[in-house]
């Protein structure tokens, strides 16, 4: 899950994933605009990885209808985790600075029956 302004694609399904909007801006500041400014400061990035973990609830669709029941199946297979890591490095003349950390984000839904009412 690259940003498009790393060299990320969003044409590729295998560098996207569906998260909710707080998710996402806590992947651009904890993340990928510190990736940014780093190669604008000169860093080579060595490593960045972003894994997401699937496990979601999962609610009985039963009492639904169809077109309600494939919605809740497609949100039950969105992440709940999103984990991150990152290393970048200057070399300068006599030193290097080196920057790692990691860390992860929820991107949490509310699955449960009483958000999925019929109408």
């Amino acid at each position: 899950m690259l940003n498009h302004n790393l060299g990320g694609s969003g044409r590729d399904f295998r560098n996207l994933t569906p998260i909710n909007r707080s998710a996402n801006a806590s992947m651009s500041a904890r993340i990928e605009e510190k990736a940014k400014a780093d190669l604008d400061d000169g860093f080579i990035i060595k490593e960045y990885k972003v894994t997401a973990s699937y496990g979601q609830g999962k609610v009985d669709k039963s009492n639904f209808s169809n077109i309600k029941s494939r919605t809740i199946e497609t949100e039950e297979k969105t992440p709940n985790i999103i984990k991150y890591k990152y290393e970048a490095i200057k070399k300068a003349e006599n030193s290097s600075v080196v920057k790692r950390f990691e860390g992860e984000i929820k991107n949490e839904l509310k699955i449960n029956e009483g958000n999925y009412l019929e109408s």
